[in-house]
């Protein structure tokens, strides 16, 4: 199923009122995430935590009427308080194997390598194990995960 979406950044004060919004404007998903690239670490308990600089994305229906959720946003916030809105249509993926595609093969220790599959692996002198990342034992990126296969 294709999905339209609509991303906008505003600061934190404003981002919960736009989600708000999107939602009574039919968002089936409304997200937030950093405009700038920054970490949340863990909140407290039933704490929502909302970076200064906000990205709202919301989900829609593809039967949405893109016209409705593209301009009444844009007259309820006008550009001085949320900017940079984009509206675009998100096509029907396999969304668990969509994140593989740019997976790059990794070395653990002198030999061993891990290669999702469907990718090259002719490494002279190598160990290779073919081995799709998160559906085994998580990525492989995390410091832990790398030092047990050492082991």
């Amino acid at each position: 199923m294709a999905w339209h979406q609509i991303s906008v950044i505003s600061n934190s004060a404003i981002a919960p009122d736009i989600s708000d919004f999107l939602s009574g404007l039919g968002a089936v998903s409304v997200t937030y995430m950093s405009a700038e690239s920054k970490p949340v670490y863990e909140p407290k308990i039933g704490e929502t935590k909302i970076w200064e600089h906000t990205k709202t994305i919301a989900l829609f229906e593809l039967d949405a009427t893109p016209e409705r959720i593209q301009t009444l946003p844009l007259q309820q916030f006008p550009d001085n308080i949320a900017h940079d809105w984009h509206a675009e249509i998100l096509q029907d993926q396999t969304w668990e194997r969509a994140w593989m595609e740019h997976f790059q093969p990794m070395q653990f220790g002198k030999r061993l390598w891990v290669y999702p599959s469907g990718q090259e692996h002719s490494k002279p002198g190598t160990v290779s194990l073919i081995l799709d990342p998160g559906l085994a034992f998580g990525s492989g990126t995390h410091p832990t995960t790398q030092w047990h296969s050492l082991k």
